[in-house]
């Protein structure tokens, strides 16, 4: 078994808390999603809600918007949701190749051939990988939403906490 195998699951372990996720809810420190709306969190500010249609509100409150500003609303929602269904799809082949391993290593303590496994888990673990950079992607793309909401519609600016660093560090795990 390949040493790469073993770094894996502890990552994947130790990746779960940043996105805590199912078929229907995320749960990050920068937004969730609930019945199908996205809940963006400011620091000492109420959550904004935008919802799949573009629809702005803060503390309660309708926020008028543009058509362009509804337009980009609409993208961010999106591109959480689809953070949200990577995000489980990630977790769902992690939790896969860790029963995968998990069996490989048993095989191997019985001194088992473990070759097929082995590149069995390996083609996997190259899908997880592949996955995670997916992950980074949406979530470059949520910050460079976020960014042009911001330059449009100043009440947005206290949710604008994507910033450039953390973006960097999800490319760097």
């Amino acid at each position: 078994m390949k040493k790469r195998n073993l770094f894996l699951l502890p990552a994947i372990a130790l990746a779960t808390p940043c996105f805590a996720h199912s078929e229907t809810h995320l749960s990050t420190n920068y937004f969730d999603i609930d019945n199908g709306n996205v809940h963006v969190h400011a620091e000492a500010a109420p959550d904004a809600i935008v919802t799949p249609d573009g629809s702005l509100s803060i503390a309660g409150k309708a926020i008028t918007v543009t058509d362009a500003q509804q337009k980009l609303l609409r993208q961010y929602h999106k591109g959480v949701v689809a953070l949200r269904d990577h995000a489980y799809e990630t977790g769902m082949a992690g939790a896969d190749i860790a029963g995968d391993a998990i069996a490989l290593a048993v095989s191997a303590i019985a001194g088992a051939d473990t070759d097929k496994a082995d590149k069995r888990i390996n083609a996997k673990a190259d899908k997880i990988e592949a996955s995670a950079t997916r992950l980074c992607a949406d979530f470059a793309g949520i910050r460079a939403t976020q960014d042009s909401i911001t330059q449009q519609l100043p009440a947005f600016q206290p949710y604008a906490r994507i910033d450039a660093d953390a973006v960097a560090k999800c490319h760097s795990k």
